[in-house]
């Protein structure tokens, strides 16, 4: 009896499985591409646009839909080469960016969403401060802790990451702070600073300590190395 119920068991299973990826409207629908740490992909959408999946991301789409609607879903960072044609949409958990066709970098991680314009023309709208913009070549905006910030920066068709150094003009520091956690996967602690000052320069992100120093030695602020935590004085 308990090998038949085992049988009976097994066959069950599989018919579940089977059924599954028969009538799962999503089975066969969706191409999902992930990116661990250290680690990037370049890939190209049905339409020929091309896209740079950086490190700790995940996108995804339709691609049984997608000529009726060219729509992404992005969760991290990544840079976008779109052809010309319908509206193109990446959607992520703080906004969403449409633009027709145009070079363009976008990132969403948690409470931090910048978008950046290379080429063309790209709509923003934000969640979080429901801001709405649209950006030319050299824009860029910075949603993060409640706070919408727009920027100007000199394109040259690719990704800050891409060339492996961060670039940031009269920028908050909490910004750029934030920025440095992700990279180094630290936490600063800005407690007794003031993070609201603005900031002027680079830094690179093949080394922690250098990029410590690049940002915060020209300010005028002490930082301190403990395990994964920096600890920043004045």
């Amino acid at each position: 009896k308990r090998l038949s119920f085992m049988k009976f068991a097994t066959a069950a299973c599989v018919f579940l499985l089977v059924g599954f990826f028969l009538f799962n409207p999503f089975g066969d629908l969706i191409d999902l591409y992930e990116t661990q740490l250290a680690q990037k992909e370049s890939l190209q959408l049905p339409d020929g646009s091309e896209v740079i999946l950086n490190q700790k991301s995940q996108l995804s789409y339709h691609k049984k839909e997608w000529e009726e609607n060219r729509i992404v879903e992005l969760e991290g960072e990544a840079f976008f080469k779109v052809n010309k044609g319908s509206r193109f949409k990446v959607e992520t958990a703080n906004g969403t960016v449409q633009v027709l066709g145009t070079s363009f970098n976008v990132q969403s991680r948690e409470d931090y969403f910048e978008v950046s314009c290379h080429t063309g023309k790209v709509e923003v709208n934000a969640n979080l401060t429901k801001n709405k913009v649209h950006l030319n070549p050299g824009d860029k905006i910075i949603e993060h802790n409640n706070s919408f910030n727009t920027f100007n920066f000199t394109p040259d068709g690719k990704a800050y990451w891409e060339k492996g150094v961060s670039d940031f003009k009269n920028c908050p520091l909490n910004i750029v702070i934030a920025q440095l956690e992700f990279l180094f996967e630290i936490k600063i602690n800005s407690a007794n600073i003031n993070s609201e000052k603005n900031f002027t320069g680079s830094f690179i992100h093949k080394d922690l300590d250098t990029a410590l120093k690049m940002v915060f030695e020209p300010m005028g602020i002490q930082y301190h190395v403990n395990g994964n935590v920096v600890e920043l004085s004045e």
